[in-house]
């Protein structure tokens, strides 16, 4: 059976957060564990890149993913990640939209959430054809990422700081968003027990 095809987005950017301690994961980088055979990161790689060839990776400069892995992307290196998720937002997005100056939005991923799958995002990128809105996904009664930001408040995302994630921003928008609901992306792994519940979870579906 051949595999979906979906239309590239190349006007849309997207920022990839790899950026985080993983402290709760233990000595091991999390982005690295194996899902399907693939490191963690690698399988959200090539999940987004099935819809958008245009992908910058916030990474901390101190983890060793290989060139391979980041093939075809850009790194933004923040030094300040380990302050918060707040500061590796701000690099990205600068970095996206200081590059990008054509954009019109800029979508938001997690590494780890390797639930989300390409028509997932599909759906948000249809969402904003439409209405041209900021869309965030909606799973466990809230709103969260990923997410695209139009321009207006992809701005917004360069002044954050500290913990201060993106639903800062979804939240100032509650009267102009479009909603796509993504109950798989509520599984993220940040233990070793999330990563054998969703590598069960894969292998099942497999």
């Amino acid at each position: 059976m051949p595999s979906t095809q979906y239309t590239p987005s190349l006007d849309i950017p997207i920022l990839l957060l790899a950026a985080g301690q993983s402290k709760r994961f233990g000595q091991e980088n999390k982005l690295l564990a194996k899902i399907n055979g693939i490191p963690l990161l690698q399988h959200t790689l090539e999940t987004l890149k099935q819809i958008n060839d245009n992908i910058w990776v916030v990474t901390n400069g101190k983890e060793d993913f290989s060139q391979s892995i980041l093939d075809g992307c850009h790194t933004v290196i923040c030094e300040d990640a380990h302050l918060g998720m707040g500061h590796s937002l701000a690099a990205g997005a600068t970095a996206i939209l200081e590059n990008n100056s054509r954009a019109p939005a800029l979508m938001i991923a997690l590494a780890d959430q390797p639930l989300v799958t390409a028509q997932n995002y599909q759906q948000l990128l249809d969402r904003y054809n439409i209405n041209q809105c900021l869309v965030a996904s909606r799973y466990h009664e809230s709103l969260g990422v990923p997410a695209i930001f139009p321009l207006t408040a992809a701005m917004q995302l360069k002044s954050l700081t500290g913990d201060i994630g993106a639903r800062k921003i979804i939240r100032q928008y509650t009267d102009q968003i479009d909603i796509v609901d993504m109950p798989n992306a509520e599984q993220d792994i940040d233990t070793p027990e999330d990563l054998l519940s969703i590598q069960q979870q894969t292998a099942n579906n497999n």
